[in-house]
């Protein structure tokens, strides 16, 4: 079977199992994100937020849906964490995607583990700033705070961007993040770090589900076999077969751990086969003559759209998705689900 046949089988299989009401125009037929980068998706970007009782600025961009599809009512709202290295102008594609699906996409940067702590700098001083940017107790601690005072400004933000006045949904907010912030992501979930001088919790109860894109397992950062357990809202975890940890001393099942150590009750794991560290940021490997799989990139995009369906807005139908008979048919077996 050639790329361009699996593709167009994708794309058939992704209108049959498809129940979703999507409100912005169109509907998400699972294509690649560069081929719907052109639907009137509304950016509002150089934003940036004060947070005078830490003396931190959260820089912002903001992905939200076009204004033919905007209507009278508040929009669910999806807040993003990079990985360390990143910023909030990387994931485009998933920003758009959501956003034309009917989701406001906002992202941050989070200074101190952002792309201004590699930026210039040769590939073995960038892996060492990486390692010890994500390795810093303040990163780790500033992240999740970063993302509830970012829930805490949604009135600044409706101020700033006229056209989400009265738009933002308070009852209906998602976090998301891959790697570093898929850490951050889990922390606002209410995961615990087991620190010398203690435990400590960043749970934001305004938050409704998650996704973590390459979560992270044990052994850094705090995180224990312990971590997760307390975790009660639904979470989405996302991995590729090909996703190794920074040192690349970790395979995928490592990344299992986060999964295995939560409690059971609207708990998913996706692995996709093939998928690297770098396909869940859109980004090809880096090594010469690599390139990403549309493939991959549509299962993401369509599997954390059904999620979003399903406990934001929530769209009781969109548990069909979550089956394994729908994946297999979706995915042509690429995707693998479990659940608990």
């Amino acid at each position: 079977m050639t790329k361009l046949t699996f593709v167009l089988l994708l794309l058939s299989l992704t209108a049959m199992v498809s129940c979703r009401r999507f409100r912005a125009a169109g509907k998400d037929d699972g294509k690649a994100p560069e081929t719907v980068f052109n639907d009137g998706v509304q950016v509002a970007d150089d934003l940036v937020l004060r947070d005078a009782a830490r003396g931190r600025d959260v820089p912002l961009k903001i992905y939200y849906p076009p204004a033919t599809a905007m209507g009278g009512g508040q929009m669910p709202v999806i807040l993003f964490s990079h990985g360390s290295g990143a910023s909030k102008e990387q994931y485009e594609y998933l920003g758009r995607h959501w956003a034309a699906q009917g989701y406001v996409s906002v992202h941050l940067t989070h200074f101190g583990s952002d792309l201004s702590v590699i930026k210039d700098k040769p590939r073995l001083s960038a892996m060492s700033e990486l390692r010890e940017a994500s390795n810093d107790t303040l990163n780790i601690h500033a992240r999740p705070r970063d993302i509830s005072f970012v829930i805490d400004s949604f009135d600044e933000i409706e101020k700033r961007v006229p056209a989400l006045k009265g738009k933002l949904s308070r009852s209906q907010i998602g976090v998301a993040g891959h790697s570093f912030g898929s850490n951050t992501t889990l922390l606002v979930a209410g995961a615990r770090l087991y620190e010398p001088d203690g435990v400590k919790t960043f749970s934001d109860a305004r938050v409704k589900a998650f996704v973590a894109l390459s979560p992270q397992g044990t052994g850094r950062l705090g995180i224990t076999k312990d971590s997760w357990q307390p975790i009660a809202a639904p979470v989405l975890l996302m991995t590729g077969t090909e996703d190794k940890g920074m040192d690349g001393g970790e395979d995928y099942l490592w990344r299992l751990e986060s999964y295995n150590g939560l409690s059971a009750g609207n708990k998913y794991l996706v692995v996709i086969a093939g998928a690297t560290h770098l396909t869940f940021a859109g980004q090809a490997p880096k090594r010469s003559g690599a390139s990403i799989d549309p493939a991959h990139l549509a299962y993401i995009t369509r599997i954390t759209t059904e999620f979003w369906s399903l406990y934001l807005e929530p769209q009781p139908d969109a548990k069909t998705f979550f089956t394994p008979s729908a994946f297999a048919a979706f995915s042509n077996g690429q995707a693998t689900l479990q659940m608990k």
